[in-house]
């Protein structure tokens, strides 16, 4: 039990940082600041060309209407283009314009220079060692997967206290 709630902590206090860098929008060679949300998107398609919303909401780990309602506002900055797939009017997959093209190629450049020691260390790790990370973090995401099945659930507070919240005092 020490080691899960050390490491739970370890993983709140990553998940509250990342956060806070999110809420903090970004320019990117003097562009129109972007929000960590944003500049995300813009990277999966850029590094994934041709992917339409369906493919980007699960590489994201968010909801399709999430990633149109991104689009939308990233639209209307002109960093990415709407398109439809050909023979599927229905299944959009957006394209970047050549101004999203330089904010993409920014947050790459941004992210090689500020993670690259992180992108070694990862690099010299063994098999084994790697196998291990990811197999936590494949943990992690499936815990935060039931966490969120869970809340949607009607009434999903805890109801399994020995002792039931004093509902006068809340």
């Amino acid at each position: 039990m020490q080691r899960f709630q050390l490491l739970s902590e370890c993983f709140l206090r990553i998940v509250n940082k990342f956060n806070e860098l999110g809420r903090r929008p970004t320019a990117y060679d003097g562009h129109t600041p972007l929000t960590a949300r944003e500049i995300h998107l813009v990277e999966l398609i850029g590094k994934y060309p041709g992917s339409n919303v369906t493919k980007l909401a699960e590489r994201q780990g968010v909801t399709k209407g999430a990633v149109s309602q991104t689009l939308s506002r990233l639209a209307g900055k002109n960093v990415v283009r709407k398109e439809h797939s050909p023979g599927n009017t229905r299944d959009v997959v957006p394209t970047l314009t050549p101004c999203g093209e330089q904010v993409f190629q920014a947050h790459e450049d941004f992210h090689r220079d500020a993670d690259g020691w992180v992108w070694r260390e990862f690099e010299s790790m063994t098999d084994k060692e790697f196998a291990l990370v990811e197999r936590v973090f494949r943990m992690l995401e499936k815990s935060m997967d039931r966490y969120g099945e869970h809340l949607d659930k009607p009434n999903a507070g805890w109801t399994g206290r020995s002792s039931p919240i004093n509902k006068e005092h809340c």
